[in-house]
């Protein structure tokens, strides 16, 4: 009887816990979204205090070349924002003080007023993405010249959230999307990734 109940236990155990994972994973989705919804709101600060623009993707030189991220933190003050719950390994990049795990599209959107956005609902801002910039290969001038060459979620490395990634959209509102979508988007460098 007692190998029929640890029989029972294990059949349970292997039924139960890749529901437990996946619920496990629903919950770092949810909190990866929560954190792009921050990040988007700050983005829509800065741009309220910039005279409707977005920050540029880094200034300065070695070794106070700062990040993206550098900027927003005035108006987020937790580093931990822009650390993805389900990936933990953020860009460090240049000396940034808040690395990231999100990759802001900032070629077009650096110099384009919030009133020329012409579909700020469907315009991408942050990625949940392999690198901390997403370049808009269309750009010319130093955006095409020196921005982070940009990588897709390829079989190669899995998406973070159930084959999905949460994106964060210039009007400030952030939900998830399948990568294959949105990398299929980025390569015709459609909307998300362009201000059409």
């Amino acid at each position: 009887e007692l190998l029929v109940v640890i029989a029972i236990i294990a059949i349970l155990a292997a039924i139960l816990f890749p529901v437990f994972a996946k619920a496990r994973e629903k919950a770092r989705q949810t909190s990866c979204l929560n954190n792009c919804k921050q990040v988007g709101v700050a983005f829509l600060q800065y741009a309220q205090d910039y005279d409707g623009l977005m920050p540029q993707r880094d200034t300065g030189v070695a070794p106070n070349r700062y990040a993206w991220t550098d900027f927003l933190m005035p108006y987020i003050k937790n580093s931990q924002v822009f650390i993805c719950p389900s990936e933990n390994t953020p860009h460090a990049f240049w000396n940034t003080r808040a690395p990231t795990d999100y990759g802001y599209n900032f070629c077009d959107v650096r110099s384009t007023p919030d009133s020329q956005v012409r579909t700020p609902a469907a315009y991408g801002l942050v990625f949940d993405w392999p690198v901390g910039c997403i370049k808009n290969v269309t750009s010319g001038g130093g955006c095409h010249d020196t921005c982070l060459i940009p990588n897709g979620w390829t079989t190669s490395r899995k998406p973070p959230h159930n084959e999905g990634i949460n994106v964060t959209y210039y009007d400030g509102h952030a939900k998830w999307s399948k990568a294959a979508t949105i990398h299929a988007l980025f390569v015709a460098n459609q909307l998300p990734f362009r201000n059409l």
